[in-house]
């Protein structure tokens, strides 16, 4: 299964924390982009986030790393 067909599932909702220049050839349709950077201060929208949460990057390092901020925050 490829990203586009568990986008299109509509369980989840997948977020891609890569940073600007990373999403240059673009990312899928229907997926949330969310910078790395930008996840502190966009906190309230994952609160408001009704399916489970799938953050996603290049190589797992940031979405890693926005799993345990999330996880902390028990928002995921």
């Amino acid at each position: 299964m490829d990203l586009q067909q568990i986008v299109n599932q509509d369980k989840v909702t997948i977020v891609d924390v890569r940073e600007r220049l990373e999403t240059f050839f673009g990312i899928a349709p229907g997926v949330i982009k969310m910078p790395l950077s930008s996840i502190k201060s966009n906190v309230e929208e994952f609160r408001k986030m009704s399916k489970p949460i799938v953050v996603y990057c290049r190589s797992g390092n940031r979405s890693g790393k926005a799993m345990d901020y999330l996880k902390s925050l028990i928002v995921i």
